[in-house]
């Protein structure tokens, strides 16, 4: 059986795009080690753990609701990693006692949904069959747009120096 180059290009389209997320979800989660080494040096030590979470899942929820938006026709099943991104303030706050523990926690955390992803890639692409190819390109350069623009990993860190500003 010959392969439709247009579903081709469709199933290419939805590869990048997932990769992309996977991309997203590295640039925050060098974000967060990043946060984890100003914190071993000292800073947002006046921030209570509590707090701490409750700072990084806002700033999770922040980071990931334009992804989530630009995903969302993509492929299904991707937009339900990318919520497991955001989090929930119903999960309870790791047993921490400084803010290195808390982004240590949070690290681990989207380090599961980063692998989650991964070994999901090739389902995802499979059911994104049906997909429309006009919101898979614009989903695709939507994402592009966010990879290196807000979402490098730099401009994350910023994100999070500044909540954590705000905090103290």
């Amino acid at each position: 059986m010959i392969e439709d180059p247009l579903r081709r290009r469709d199933d290419e389209l939805v590869e990048q795009c997932v990769k992309t997320v996977g991309q997203i979800l590295s640039n925050y989660q060098a974000a967060l080690h990043l946060l984890e080494e100003a914190a071993a040096g000292g800073f947002g030590e006046t921030v209570p753990p509590a707090l701490g979470f409750e700072v990084l899942r806002r700033a999770a929820r922040d980071v990931f609701a334009p992804v989530l938006d630009a995903c969302a026709r993509v492929s299904p099943g991707l937009d339900d990693l990318v919520r497991e991104s955001i989090g929930s303030a119903d999960d309870p706050p790791p047993p921490a006692h400084a803010l290195r523990d808390v982004v240590v926690a949070e690290r681990q955390r989207l380090a599961v949904t980063h692998s989650r992803l991964i070994t999901r890639q090739a389902g995802l692409m499979k059911v994104a069959r049906q997909s429309d190819t006009a919101a898979l390109v614009s989903a695709a350069r939507r994402l592009q747009e966010l990879e290196s623009g807000s979402h490098s990993a730099g401009a994350l860190f910023n994100v999070l120096v500044e909540r954590w500003k705000d905090a103290r």
